[in-house]
């Protein structure tokens, strides 16, 4: 009998620290739902990288610093998805959704560097495989939203 309880004791101790490490953990959103937090308030800059020490990545932080005025100005914000491991936001790690989902959901493959732009409407707007600040910032300007923003201003 007292083997019994001992057996029936492990497995409700089981049952509830499985139980509590689920309850622990963030819900895993989907790339659409993560991105869809800022639709209609962000456009959103996808900088896909093979590793954190890329020098394109390096490269693109570089040209982002010192256009950070004109980020502000078409409200952009970037995610960075690095292959087989996290996704940040604007530098904060985003542990509700997966890189490799992101790498899914925009069809890159886990060696690529991409830039991806999507607009305030999260549809893709550019995909670039070497970062060109010109044609970025020349693509948003040609948005329709991004013309009455202008005429606001």
């Amino acid at each position: 009998m007292l083997k019994h309880a001992l057996s029936s004791l492990t497995l409700i101790f089981t049952i509830s620290t499985s139980l509590m490490i689920q309850a622990a953990e963030p819900a895993t959103k989907t790339p659409a739902e993560a991105l869809n937090e800022f639709a209609w308030e962000k456009r959103q800059i996808i900088v896909f990288t093979p590793s954190a020490d890329d020098s394109r990545l390096a490269n693109f932080q570089t040209i982002k610093k010192e256009f950070t005025e004109d980020f502000a100005e078409r409200f952009l914000q970037v995610w960075v998805a690095e292959a087989g491991k996290q996704v940040t936001l604007e530098s904060k790690p985003r542990k509700d959704v997966s890189a490799d989902a992101f790498y899914q959901r925009f069809s890159v493959q886990p060696n690529e560097f991409r830039v991806v732009l999507l607009g305030y409407d999260q549809g893709e707007k550019l995909r670039q495989s070497e970062f060109n600040i010109d044609l970025l910032l020349g693509t948003i300007d040609q948005m329709p939203m991004r013309q009455q923003e202008i005429q606001s201003q």
